[in-house]
């Protein structure tokens, strides 16, 4: 139980200095920081309540949220436990509005390094280009 929490304490940091330190889900239960989501999640599970690390955990959390009927981005992440580290296999970021859902981004990671949170959103929202004023004469 000691790894688990020496790991969760690693991954919490580690999210929290990639810019993801606003509140989180696991398995669409058990709000709060991301430390705090796993370990009540970790806590059910050793009690029977949910099905445990050995399948892995999903994540989700609003990586832009500005109220009701306004447009929003959700990140979903899959994380897996691999020795002593939680590892992220997979991340899925949506972009939407309150018609629903407008694109959405898959990442394979496994492995690999987790965008940052800036990143991220540059990559599901990228910047809008300005429209150059064409100089037209009224008669």
């Amino acid at each position: 139980m000691e790894m688990i929490l020496k790991a969760v304490d690693e991954f919490a940091s580690r999210m929290a200095a990639q810019g993801y330190h606003t509140s989180f889900l696991a398995e669409s239960a058990y709000a709060g920081h991301l430390k705090e989501c796993l370990l009540n999640y970790i806590g059910q599970s050793a009690l029977g309540n949910e099905k445990g690390l050995k399948e892995g955990i999903s994540l989700s959390t609003y990586l832009r949220w500005e109220g009701t009927g306004q447009d929003y981005i959700h990140a979903q992440m899959y994380v897996r436990l691999i020795g002593d580290r939680f590892i992220m296999a997979k991340m899925i970021l949506t972009a939407g509005n309150e018609n629903g859902k407008i694109r959405e981004l898959d990442f394979e990671l496994n492995g690999k390094p987790v965008p940052t949170r800036s990143e991220a959103l540059a990559r599901i929202d990228p910047p809008k280009q300005k429209l150059k004023k064409k100089k037209g004469y009224r008669f």
